[in-house]
């Protein structure tokens, strides 16, 4: 069947290395800052989420217009309530002008998670959110594993 996400891969390494945490960065995230996982680290070590990521405000409007920039919206406590490709919430008029007005953010290609959250994401199979917008961590969140969003000013 293959390996079908970089969920999946971290989940192969993890059958042959002792661990209870182990981090996920994704390849289009190659400069992302120690402070970032740090703080990605501190939400699943914390018991506070089964896994985590980051998210960091969008700097212009055109990056959330533009498909490869993924975006996050999550509740007061910091869970993650939904990903996408499209500007989330979806508004009935336009995007504002100024980015700081958006209620999404941009999500960061990292993730972290407890051992145990891991294989169990590996067990599942491809929900249909995960395949709709071809977003990995949409299999968690739709089989209500909870994600932590931490919120970094800097990639």
């Amino acid at each position: 069947e293959g390996i079908r996400s970089g969920t999946d891969r971290v989940a192969c390494l993890a059958d042959q290395v002792a661990g209870d945490v182990f981090v996920n960065v994704q390849g289009d995230e190659p400069a992302i800052e120690p402070e970032t996982i740090d703080a990605a680290i501190e939400l699943v070590t914390s018991n506070r989420f089964e896994m985590a990521t980051a998210m960091t405000r969008f700097e212009t409007v055109s990056e959330v217009r533009s498909p490869a920039a993924v975006k996050v919206i999550a509740d007061h406590a910091g869970r993650a309530i939904y990903f996408s490709r499209l500007p989330i919430p979806y508004g009935r008029l336009d995007l504002p002008d100024d980015s700081a007005q958006l209620r999404c953010f941009r999500h960061l290609g990292l993730y972290t998670y407890r051992r145990e959250t891991l294989f169990r994401i590996r067990d599942l199979p491809p929900s249909r959110l995960e395949e709709a917008e071809m977003l990995e961590q949409l299999r968690a969140l739709e089989a209500g594993i909870s994600i932590g969003v931490a919120e970094v000013q800097s990639r």
